[in-house]
């Protein structure tokens, strides 16, 4: 029973889902190209490894820039990397909904 916005390009970076009631936005993001840190799906390439060493590290640094911008603008920012959406994806959705929904009442 959510309501939400899918790809809002309001907000910076367009988050996958803007919850606008819970004052929540949630970024599913790929390890791979948002480089997550101890995951083996975040290796990078062998050949042209200066270029790709760089490029995961301006994402990670605009990411951190993103989340910051909006969370100084009264939101909050969830991250689901795409790791956890296999085997575990139905716990780490239910554990991300009660995450939203539990701190409501500091929003209305």
């Amino acid at each position: 029973g959510f309501r939400f916005r899918v790809c809002d390009r309001r907000y910076p970076r367009s988050p996958d889902l803007v919850l606008p009631r819970y004052y929540a936005v949630i970024f599913v993001n790929g390890c791979f190209w948002h480089h997550h840190e101890g995951c083996s799906r975040a290796t990078v390439p062998k050949s042209n490894q200066e270029y790709w060493n760089e490029k995961l590290r301006r994402n990670v640094e605009r990411d951190k820039r993103v989340y910051s911008e909006l969370e100084n603008s009264g939101w909050r920012v969830f991250v689901v990397w795409e790791c956890e959406l296999g085997k575990e994806a139905e716990f780490r959705l239910k554990e991300l909904v009660k995450d939203i929904v539990m701190e409501e009442h500091y929003f209305e």
